[in-house]
């Protein structure tokens, strides 16, 4: 079922001021309460996506997962902004699902949902994680970003900035 869409930029910026937001491998939830409106639901892909087809396959894969995820009869009076990332268009809609059913558990839009599903596999998720996990349709086989890592007590290498010589034309 689809949902009443948020088209107005001065909602988006609401959302984006106000909201609280909520950041997964390939999505980006923003969520604002609203005023009687029920739930809308905005969903953006910047240029940094990729070109026009990349940009729309993300929209349509957010699109179907909100369809899977949020319940016919909405999550209450809110305004959920979902901003597609790099990762979001080599995805499958069941991925994305799967994250956005997270992060909108996690943001307490979804409180039925996280009561439902307390079964044994689902405790291994409430457990605190350092990173997302990167998909490997995603990333080829290998991540495309590892966490920086260093110990306490070695320092981080600082490098000196360039100094340009005389007859030097960059």
């Amino acid at each position: 079922m689809r949902f009443p869409t948020i088209t107005r930029n001065n909602d988006f910026r609401r959302a984006y001021g106000r909201g609280k937001s909520f950041v997964g491998y390939s999505l980006v939830v923003y969520v604002v309460k609203n005023r009687n409106l029920g739930t809308r639901v905005g969903i953006t892909s910047s240029k940094k996506i990729g070109n026009a087809v990349q940009r729309n396959r993300a929209r349509r894969v957010i699109r179907a997962a909100v369809d899977m995820v949020v319940p016919r009869e909405g999550v209450g009076n809110v305004d959920l902004i979902l901003v597609a990332r790099s990762s979001t268009a080599a995805q499958k809609s069941t991925q994305v699902a799967a994250l956005l059913k997270k992060l909108l558990t996690k943001a307490g839009v979804l409180k039925e949902a996280a009561a439902q599903t307390n079964t044994p596999s689902s405790k291994k998720e409430d457990a605190p994680s350092q990173q997302d996990p990167v998909p490997e349709e995603a990333s080829g086989g290998t991540a495309l970003c590892t966490p920086l890592t260093t110990s306490a007590s070695e320092p981080v290498p600082q490098t000196a900035p360039l100094q340009r010589q005389k007859g030097d034309d960059r």
